[in-house]
């Protein structure tokens, strides 16, 4: 049996300072739901990228902008076509701990085997949060791979919905 790792990709609503086309890039295995509709809740949590929050699994989840959350610049202000729950994990001594998001995805997703190749960048390009990524890679073509580190963003975005619940 072969065991090649499955990617998704998906085209961003947003391009780089440069103008080169940016994608978010995820393992499939975090891939827990597509949604053609999602019901949200508005909040205020002090941040543009966090404005809703969803209900999965008896989980509340924030619904997380990542070109807002990475600061780049959006192209349009298209709304989204689908929401993607994403999961993400991160080892702390003997567990694993795992934390969900909702993603609003703009185009279409592409999935296949992983065949990035490309040259690694420096994430600084990003404007904000270029720690929370686990990956960037240039491709031909003026394309720019992004791989976030879901784990970290719904933690901050968690983060920012429990303070604004605080008396």
């Amino acid at each position: 049996m072969e065991n090649t790792q499955k990617i998704i990709v998906v085209k961003t609503n947003a391009v780089s300072a440069s103008g080169s086309r940016l994608f978010w890039m995820f393992s499939r295995a975090q891939l827990e739901l597509v949604l053609k509709d999602l019901e949200s809740t508005p909040v205020d949590s002090g941040q543009q990228y966090c404005q809703a929050t969803t209900r999965w699994q008896e989980e509340t989840l924030p619904v997380v902008c990542l070109e807002k959350y990475f600061g780049i610049i959006k192209i349009t202000g298209a709304l989204p076509t689908k929401h993607l729950i994403l999961k993400g994990a991160k080892k702390e001594q003997d567990e694993v701990k795992l934390a969900n998001i909702a993603i609003p995805v703009f185009t279409d997703m592409q999935t296949g085997p992983l065949t990035v190749q490309g040259r690694y960048l420096n994430p600084r390009f990003l404007p904000a949060n270029s720690s929370d990524v686990l990956g960037v890679y240039e491709l031909s073509g003026r394309r720019i791979v992004v791989i976030p580190d879901i784990y970290k963003i719904a933690a901050s975005s968690g983060m920012l919905l429990e303070r604004q619940n605080r008396p």
